[in-house]
């Protein structure tokens, strides 16, 4: 009988210090997650800041342009202290989810220790009279009950406690997801505004595709703007003519166009100030290709009579 008692001590003593790590791992998680919440408010609020520029701010084009980068990485900045935050407060919850369940171990062991020492006790009474098998085959069957309905409880109170922290990392992992869309909305608004809209495009013999936008052009991952670029429609003859272009023949751009060059062969030629592409013209796209060559000219030129005007230093250069 001895030995239940001091298993039944010990036992409760173990559930009880499990419980008081229970007790701190919740509290620990609550501030992590606390943390992380106030963060993901704080990152609503930047968005919405941004979106109120959006309606009411400025409408010159490079200030746009600027603002919505700005935006973009402020956001994925926040995004990413935000993402700390939360892989922090994940670790609390596993943790406390974890001493939860050690805690849930500790109890039942206990309980059924002091059951025993319970039948124990009951087992070696001898006053008024010693128990029947019956008494104590039925006090053994009431406290098997109890316990299965405490640990009933006890796995109520923990999946109550598992959902309520689930819903919290939820709601912060809803704000991270919402961020990182934001941050990605601004910086397509921003190449948006930055490029234009679509105006034309034009794909070579060589598949080499040279897109048109309302102040950009772009080709093979590249952009540049539409300010001081020329495009035009040339033989290999007049290519090698150029003093630019056979500057940039000599650098290899052009290279491969000449070593299978056969005659008569035309290009669309887009030059700009730091740039240079060519793309070989199909006969039966001669047509198309001189709209297109057209199109960028007459882009080009608004775009470098606009650039002019806002920065009038440019023609001292």
């Amino acid at each position: 009988m001895l030995d239940e008692l001091t298993t039944r001590d010990e036992a409760q003593a173990a559930a009880e210090a499990q419980d008081a790590v229970l007790q701190r791992s919740e509290l620990d998680f609550r501030g992590a997650a606390s943390e992380a919440e106030s963060f993901a408010e704080r990152i609503g609020a930047t968005v919405a800041g941004f979106e109120g520029t959006e309606r009411y701010g400025s409408q010159q084009r490079d200030v746009i342009v600027s603002t919505r980068q700005a935006a973009a990485a402020l956001i994925l900045e926040q995004a990413g202290e935000l993402q700390q935050l939360l892989d922090a407060a994940t670790g609390q919850y596993r943790r406390f989810m974890t001493d939860w369940r050690l805690a849930l171990a500790a109890r039942k062991k206990s309980r059924r220790a002091a059951g025993n020492a319970e039948l124990a006790l009951l087992a070696n009474q001898t006053y008024p009279a010693p128990p029947s098998r019956q008494d104590i085959a039925g006090r053994r069957r009431l406290l098997r009950s109890n316990e299965r309905e405490a640990i009933r409880r006890d796995l109520d109170e923990f999946r109550k406690a598992r959902e309520r922290a689930r819903y919290r990392l939820g709601t912060v992992r809803t704000a991270l997801r919402s961020a990182k869309r934001s941050a990605a909305m601004f910086t397509r608004k921003a190449d948006q505004a930055e490029r234009g809209s679509y105006v034309s495009s034009f794909i070579g013999n060589d598949a080499v595709r040279i897109t048109l936008y309302q102040h950009q052009i772009a080709c093979k991952g590249e952009r540049h703007p539409l300010v001081m670029v020329n495009a035009s429609i040339m033989n290999g003859t007049e290519m090698q003519s150029r003093v630019t272009l056979t500057r940039l023949l000599l650098l290899g751009i052009f290279a491969f166009a000449f070593k299978k060059r056969k005659g008569g062969e035309k290009y669309v030629v887009i030059e700009g100030p730091d740039f240079a592409w060519m793309t070989e013209v199909h006969p039966k796209s001669l047509k198309p290709a001189i709209r297109f060559v057209n199109a960028v000219n007459n882009q080009a030129r608004r775009e470098t009579c606009a650039y002019v005007a806002e920065h009038p230093e440019s023609l001292d250069s």
